[in-house]
């Protein structure tokens, strides 16, 4: 039934939502035109032009104005639901201040709930901290009970990760730091939250995060008994399973400041994974298994996640309160200590890579320009974005590059096809690859960037450090691979070209990775004899030679040798991608340029044996 305008004027006047003289000016801009002014068109007027928010145009529409108003405040629109009540988002009528009001629900209104949250109220007003949502004030009006509390702009973690996915390594790890030192505080202000969890975490436009709802907290008194204050609803399990410690499931009482920290690591784990640490449809099978299943191994489940991390993460998750950090400030000085080595690549990296150019391959523009921000990190300022496969090959044959970073979805290929021809490109051999993606990296997909050769993943979203980790480990397995060309010495191969010069250096550069087992042939003819009387474990071939070119000798290799899957590494100045693929038709495993420049070289010896 629709509202008379007489009794919509006086809803909007009794509320203080207009004055008399507002009220009157925006009837006579509405009659200007000589239509009437009717309810829909006041309140849609006052909507459209900011006066009144959507959330009170329905309330004074529906006759429900008397809503809005809870003491001094003045209800803006309707923030959410928790165990309690309704929270909203409301404006104190003298200060003009933004704040959040978190109103009791009238079922759970008995008089020790009442009693039990009065007590809450006083607790939270006991903390003032900037990574703490304060508690500015409380009052009773016909609606009950309720507490005036900082107001938040932003979102909290759960929504950001179930929005844009889990966060980075860096961003993770500082919400836990910043979290930890509102609980730090807390606790020796003898408040216990008991139901740290993402939702709780919140978020604001600057990135400061601050701790929310203290409404599970056991606080201590004067003397030594602790006692609750906390509205949990039902009252028998105060807290939420998938963030709580072992020993809060039992007895909440016995939950003191480590259980915070325990759920502060399960925390940390849904950042990085956007999943709980235990999946069951069955509460009490997650019950279960926060007190005897082990935890997951972080750096297993977030490649960017370093064992080192892990290390923090399992002592925070411990089983045993008694095993856990015994503090939070225990648990930040592990988190700074970890953040200070993981930060020494980006150092290294600033005083290293300031001349070096860098293509990003990566059709989003916004990511391409995130990451290139990260690249100033470093001191690089030569970064060329490019939006498609196809144009970063033309770029990388005119701009000498360092390092390319390449997405995996791409308009024109995949990310994975960009590399492989980066990688075997004659060109690139002293370029450093890697691919981003934002996808779960499975097993095959590993095994195929693996197959590559030195070609490095990394998972999005990720941050300065991560980047500079990645690509630093990646420059150093250079050095690291000495090791697994060891085998080598066993391998025999069989270099065929009619070029003595070339033979030498050929068989020089393979004397340099391990191997020293030789025989050599000066065109395909006498090679054919060769393989006919031993085996090899790798044949190198020129392409070009007067009785038996490469051509014809990697088609007598794959159609009528004994020795069909022996690795090929033909030798050709071609440099022309249509002709290299008519040689890849072939057969070869690899093409490697006249030069035999030892990068590229190892690049392919490293993907064929090791």
């Amino acid at each position: 039934m629709s509202i008379p305008l007489e009794q919509i004027a006086d809803s909007l006047l009794r509320a203080n939502l207009l004055s008399e003289t507002e009220l009157e000016l925006v009837c006579s801009e509405l009659s200007s035109d000589g239509n009437s002014v009717t309810p829909d068109r006041l309140l849609g007027h006052l909507a459209d032009s900011g006066r009144l928010t959507e959330y009170q145009r329905k309330r004074v529409a529906e006759g429900r104005s008397g809503e809005l108003v809870l003491g001094n405040y003045i209800l803006l629109s309707r923030l959410g639901e928790g165990g309690m009540g309704e929270v909203y988002k409301a404006l104190h009528r003298r200060m003009k201040r933004v704040v959040a009001i978190k109103v009791i629900r009238k079922k759970l209104a008995t008089k020790d709930f009442i009693e039990r949250f009065r007590k809450e109220i006083h607790a939270a007003a006991r903390l003032n901290h900037p990574n703490a949502v304060s508690a500015y004030d409380a009052d009773e009006c016909e609606l009950g009970d309720f507490l005036v509390m900082e107001y938040v702009e932003g979102a909290d973690l759960k929504q950001i990760v179930e929005k844009q996915g889990p966060l980075s390594v860096g961003e993770a790890v500082d919400a836990i730091r910043q979290a930890a030192r509102a609980l730090g505080y807390a606790h020796r202000h003898g408040m216990v939250h008991r139901d740290v969890k993402p939702a709780n975490l919140m978020r604001d436009l600057s990135g400061c995060i601050k701790v929310a709802d203290l409404g599970l907290a056991l606080v201590s008194s004067d003397g030594d008994e602790m006692q609750e204050t906390s509205v949990d609803g039902v009252g028998i399990i105060a807290g939420t399973i998938d963030y709580m410690a072992p020993e809060q499931g039992i007895d909440a009482a016995m939950a003191d400041g480590r259980a915070d920290i325990y759920s502060l690591g399960c925390t940390l784990f849904y950042l990085l994974t956007g999943r709980v640490m235990f999946e069951s449809r069955a509460p009490l099978k997650r019950l279960l298994a926060h007190r005897s299943n082990p935890p997951p191994k972080l750096h297993e489940a977030v490649p960017q996640a370093d064992p080192e991390l892990d290390v923090v993460f399992q002592r925070a998750v411990a089983k045993e309160a008694d095993q856990r950090f015994t503090s939070m400030d225990d648990l930040i000085t592990a988190l700074d200590q970890w953040e200070q080595r993981r930060q020494q690549p980006v150092a290294q990296a600033a005083s290293e890579w300031a001349s070096t150019k860098v293509v990003i391959v990566e059709q989003s523009r916004l990511q391409a320009a995130m990451i290139t921000r990260l690249l100033k990190d470093f001191g690089i300022h030569e970064v060329l974005a490019c939006a498609s496969g196809t144009e970063a090959l033309e770029a990388l044959a005119l701009i000498p590059t360092g390092i390319v970073l390449i997405s995996l979805q791409l308009p024109d290929m995949s990310g994975l096809l960009l590399a492989e021809r980066i990688r075997e490109g004659l060109r690139w051999s002293r370029v450093t690859a890697i691919i981003m993606t934002s996808d779960a990296v499975v097993p095959s997909f590993q095994d195929a960037v693996s197959h590559l050769g030195r070609v490095g993943l990394i998972q999005k979203p990720f941050d300065s450090a991560t980047l500079a980790d990645t690509i630093c480990k990646l420059q150093r397995a250079e050095l690291d691979d000495t090791l697994a060309f060891n085998g080598l010495a066993s391998r025999r191969v069989l270099i065929v070209d009619d070029s003595s010069i070339a033979r030498k250096s050929i068989q020089k550069t393979l004397t340099e990775l391990g191997f020293v087992n030789f025989t050599t042939a000066d065109d395909g003819k006498p090679a054919v004899e060769l393989m006919r009387q031993q085996d090899f474990d790798l044949v190198i071939t020129d392409y070009t030679m007067p009785d038996m070119n490469g051509r014809d000798l990697v088609a007598w290799i794959r159609q009528q040798s004994r020795q069909k899957a022996v690795p090929i590494v033909l030798v050709t100045t071609e440099y022309e991608p249509a002709k290299l693929a008519e040689v890849y038709q072939l057969g070869v495993s690899a093409i490697c340029g006249k030069s035999f420049d030892m990068d590229m070289v190892r690049n392919i010896i490293f993907r064929l044996f090791v």
